[in-house]
């Protein structure tokens, strides 16, 4: 889903970036941001992390949730 407005996607995601470099030390910085239409949550509103993690395990032999 891009973005309307002023605002790209990849540029949101650098100054996302840039905003966090300037304020956590460079071992808590993000390295890459991955945007989402929405967010996956439960019947109880709670977010579902997992499924956001999934993704990112395809192919891995071992799954940390």
């Amino acid at each position: 889903m891009a973005r309307t407005g002023p605002y790209t996607d990849d540029h949101f995601a650098a100054e996302l970036i840039g905003y966090a470099r300037q304020r956590l030390p460079g071992s808590k910085c993000p390295t890459g941001v991955t945007l989402v239409p929405s967010l996956p949550r439960n019947v109880g509103g709670r977010l579902l992390r997992a499924w956001l993690r999934e993704p990112f395990w395809v192919g891995q032999e071992r799954w940390l949730p």
